[in-house]
């Protein structure tokens, strides 16, 4: 086995613990797996289950090892520890044991000794590979539930999960189904209790939905900005004098925004094609629609992005409802523009006047700037 020969040629002297994923895991376990079935052990049979306390099941072993080449785990789970450097040269030590065709029955002494050490050996990898398949399992379901829009939706997708555990119950290790079906449980709970604290909240109309995602944008967006360092997320730099462009930090708003407005319903795009264009972010409820332009405050065309971009996306969804989100990066120190405007009122009454009349937008204007260190600020 090619791999495993290299994976022992990394294990460092002093056995420095080192991050093996899953996949490098399950070459070793299958190393030990080749071994226990060449070697012709006399009394000693590592998968013997006469005590329960360090009994091994082969075929979990064969389950683990089918499931670590058939799922993608790649950088998903790994182990460090000396204890893993330590088993990979064990079990090369077995490996060169087999390899010299000694009789083990005719080593005296010897026999208790590798079996003993052989049988810890694959008790932790097996240990080790189950737990990896079970944060890898939980993982995928994780990211499949933040794939899908509707809380209701995340629902069936567990209910359906949980069927299909169960029924491969037989296929997989007493523990791992255990914690798996636990888990899947629990997520059902917590979407349901989701459900039950926002099923009070329905819109009625596009006015309704617009208010609540700025709300939302007020509340979420800003205060993840101001108190949990998220102004970061909008500078090249520390000293934040390079600010990024506003397709760089669209992502980042979707996220914080994604979680309020999934909870009630809330179906949240980002840059869908619309009017020979793509609106920044779109927002939609059954045929309720709100859409949403972001622009920095020293933007060339600040001025001009409602009539020429937003109210354009908003007749092509049909809708008369709209926001602007502006990033105000302007403050004392690092980065002073927009020059024309000295405050966010000042540009904020500058872009009211912009709005046409029969177009309902709401324009917010959130400071992206480096807030003041609570230490730095003089009572």
């Amino acid at each position: 086995m090619e791999r495993f020969v290299e994976i022992t040629n990394t294990v460092s002297n002093n056995f420095e613990p080192k991050a093996r994923s899953l996949y490098e895991i399950g070459i070793i376990l299958s190393k030990v797996y080749e071994l226990s079935n060449q070697i012709k052990w006399n009394t000693f049979d590592p998968f013997d289950n006469s005590d329960s306390f360090i009994s091994i099941d082969r075929t979990t072993i064969e389950r683990n090892i089918h499931e670590i080449n058939t799922i993608s785990v790649k950088g998903i789970y790994t182990v460090a520890s000396k204890a893993l450097e330590m088993s990979i040269i064990e079990i090369d030590m077995y490996n060169n044991f087999y390899l010299s065709g000694l009789d083990v029955n005719e080593q005296i002494g010897l026999e208790p000794v590798l079996a003993g050490r052989m049988r810890a050996t694959t008790k932790y990898l097996i240990e080790i590979t189950s737990q990896g398949l079970l944060l890898t399992k939980k993982q995928k379901i994780i990211e499949e539930l933040n794939n899908i829009q509707d809380v209701s939706g995340k629902i069936i997708y567990l209910e359906k999960q949980l069927i299909l555990f169960k029924q491969r119950s037989s296929f997989i290790d007493l523990n791992q189904f255990k914690e798996l079906i636990k888990f899947i449980k629990l997520e059902i709970k917590n979407q349901k209790l989701n459900i039950k604290n926002f099923n009070h909240i329905k819109f009625n109309n596009n006015s309704e939905l617009s208010t609540f995602i700025s709300n939302v944008i007020k509340e979420e967006l800003s205060h993840n900005i101001r108190y949990q360092e998220g102004y970061k997320n909008f500078w090249r730099d520390e000293s934040c004098t390079q600010p990024k462009k506003e397709i760089e930090i669209q992502q980042y708003i979707s996220t914080i925004l994604k979680s309020s407005c999934e909870k009630v319903g809330i179906k949240i795009s980002r840059e869908p094609t619309c009017a020979n264009g793509s609106i920044d972010i779109n927002f939609t409820y059954l045929n309720f629609c709100v859409c949403l332009e972001v622009k920095k405050a020293d933007h060339q065309e600040i001025e001009s992005s409602i009539r020429n971009q937003l109210i354009t996306y908003m007749n092509g969804e049909r809708t008369d409802y709209g926001i602007l989100l502006v990033l105000w990066y302007k403050s004392e120190y690092g980065f002073s523009y927009p020059s024309k405007f000295t405050s966010t009122e000042q540009l904020k009454n500058t872009l009211l006047e912009q709005i046409p009349n029969n177009y309902k937008i709401d324009i917010i204007i959130v400071d992206c700037s480096k807030p003041t260190s609570p230490s730095k600020i003089k009572s």
